[in-house]
């Protein structure tokens, strides 16, 4: 649903830049290696940050919480 958001909004998207984490609990405070993977890329330069609903963009307070600094550094 994100991609064809996207498409309709004529926002290019490669491959590289679809992170996901299915399947990773934040009960069981699992690493989101595509988490880490999408902070990375954002501190290289202009992004857009589109997802299915806010409570899967982010799992616990604390990565809200770099979410914030990194878009105050990084707008």
């Amino acid at each position: 649903d994100c991609l064809s958001l996207c498409a309709r909004l004529g926002l290019d998207v490669a491959e590289p830049d679809v992170f996901m984490d299915n399947d990773t609990s934040a009960y069981l405070d699992k690493k989101r290696p595509d988490f880490a993977r999408m902070l990375a890329r954002i501190k290289l330069g202009p992004s857009r940050v589109v997802v299915w609903h806010v409570d899967r963009l982010y799992r616990r307070p604390r990565e809200l919480e770099d979410l914030i600094d990194l878009v105050e550094t990084h707008p």
